[in-house]
This record gives structure tokens, C-alpha cells and sequence, in this order.
């Protein structure tokens, strides 16, 4: 069975000593410690650092250290970006150039974003199905963020084309 226990509010720095911290007292610190050390099989994480950290006892070492039997994995969301990531290298890197400078060329300026925006608007008043979108910012590190730029573009071609 798998069961919430609780949504603990972050406040101020996330060491992996206060997270520590935070963790062992709500799950191992309470009446019902006995019965959850024996039922908690483990946690996954993001691979942060302040997660799998060697050097400074990341939180993974530390519930190791405290409760041995504990298992600490990848967690699917993330593996499935890192996935993403490998995937990416594969892509001709003369497109994944042209995507981020277009997106780049909009999320840096905001004259030129408000330009864009114009010919959008005018489009959308020639024809009404037309919406008026800004072009997405790509950005490595998040997960989605290539494919919600490419589709941007996609959609906005024509008003890129009159902008370029």
C-alpha cells in the first residue's frame, strides 16, 4: 500500500541536513516510528546534490547511515528527462541552434517580443483562428521545454516568417 504522510512546507535553505532533519522526525520520531522504520522500504530523489551528495553526506547516506535497509532510486520523472536529455544529442544540433536562438531572440528582448506580438495581433484580427502566443523560452534543464518550444514556433511560423 502506498500512503501520504505528509506535504512538509520548505522554508529557508534545503541542506541535506535539514532535510535530514525534517524527514527522520516525521517518519521515524512519532508514535508510530516502530512500524514505519519496518514498513519504509525508500525514497527517490532527483540526484540532486543535496540528495546523493558523498562529500558532504548527502540525505541518501544519512537515512542509509540511520536505517540501512533503506532504498534510495532515481525517481521515474527524472530518469525519464535524463532520457530526454540522451535523445536530444541525437537531434542535428544545426536545429537545436535554430530553436534556441529564435527562442532566445524573444526571451531577451522585449522589443523584439513585442514586435512579434504586433504581427501576431494583426494576423489574428485578419483571421480569427490565429491566436496571439509568445514564443516559448527554451531552457535545458526543464523537462518539457524543448517540445513546448518547437511546437511555439510551429504554430507561429507565419508571423515569424514576416518578422524575420
Amino acid at each position: 500500500m502506498t500512503k501520504l504522510l505528509a506535504l512538509v512546507e520548505m522554508q529557508g535553505s534545503s541542506t541535506e541536513e535539514k532535510l535530514f532533519k525534517l524527514l527522520d522526525d516525521l517518519l521515524f520520531s512519532s508514535r508510530a516510528s516502530e512500524k514505519r522504520t519496518f514498513n519504509f522500504m525508500g525514497i527517490a530523489t532527483d540526484k540532486a546534490s543535496n540528495m546523493i551528495s558523498k562529500r558532504n553526506a548527502g540525505l541518501k547516506n544519512r537515512l542509509k547511515e540511520k536505517h540501512p535497509h533503506i532504498y534510495v532510486v532515481h525517481d521515474l520523472c527524472h530518469a525519464f528527462n535524463l532520457i530526454l536529455q540522451d535523445c536530444f544529442k541525437v537531434f542535428p544540433q544545426e536545429y537545436r541552434n535554430i530553436i534556441d536562438d529564435v527562442s532566445s531572440t524573444f526571451s531577451r528582448s522585449s522589443r523584439n517580443s513585442a514586435k512579434l506580438k504586433a504581427i501576431m495581433a494583426t494576423r489574428a484580427i485578419e483571421d480569427p483562428r490565429s491566436k496571439v502566443h509568445a514564443i516559448k523560452r527554451y531552457v535545458k534543464t526543464r523537462w518539457t521545454s524543448f517540445r513546448d518550444t518547437v511546437e511555439r514556433i510551429v504554430v507561429q511560423a507565419d508571423s515569424l516568417r514576416e518578422y524575420f
